[in-house]
């Protein structure tokens, strides 16, 4: 018969060495993803004209630029701001990337970040231009796998209820929009 301490011993090392694996079973997707898209935007900040010419044939960054005009109630004043959309893709077909920005009272980026053509991340930051450009007043993340949400953390910093409209968007149902939008140009 075994030492009773030594089983002791075994079954608490055993639980220190199987639990973590249990718990990383449902989370283990969040630091892949992560890891995802920071090298997305790793290639996508280094890419230029300067590379191989295979990674100039393979990658495709892509811009496209428009004006947006909006009337007040009154349809007497007008407010005039930009918006651009930013890929990157590769020849295949695949995208990787999409940026959507506009600049109306306010600077409003979403960004979303595609694997096989899903949807798996999305972010969304709203900048005062009134009070400063770099000023970052709401800020918006989620993580999706399979079409489902799996996490949103949302940070409201000085958010007015002048922008709350602004923010109420489904960023994954945008970004499956965007998607498609892009796909068929």
């Amino acid at each position: 018969m075994m030492n009773p301490h030594l089983m002791k011993y075994f079954f608490i090392c055993s639980l220190l060495f199987y639990l973590p694996a249990i718990g990383q079973l449902n989370n283990n997707c969040y630091p892949n993803i992560s890891a995802y898209v920071k090298h997305i935007d790793s290639l996508y900040d280094h890419y230029s004209g300067s590379k191989s010419k295979y990674e100039k044939d393979f990658y495709i960054r892509g811009i496209s630029d428009g004006v947006i005009t909006t009337f007040t109630e009154t349809l007497t004043d007008s407010i005039v701001g930009g918006s651009s959309t930013k890929s990157f893709t590769d020849r295949n077909g695949n995208v990787y990337f999409l940026q959507v920005a506009d600049n109306m009272s306010g600077y409003l980026i979403r960004k979303y970040y595609y694997l096989h053509n899903q949807l798996i991340y999305a972010t969304m930051e709203l900048s005062d231009w009134a009070t400063n450009p770099a000023s970052i007043i709401y800020k918006r993340e989620e993580f999706f796998e399979e079409k489902k949400l799996l996490s949103q953390t949302s940070i409201d910093y000085r958010l007015k209820d002048k922008d709350r409209r602004r923010i109420q968007l489904s960023l994954y149902q945008e970004g499956e929009e965007k998607l498609k939008e892009y796909k068929k140009q």
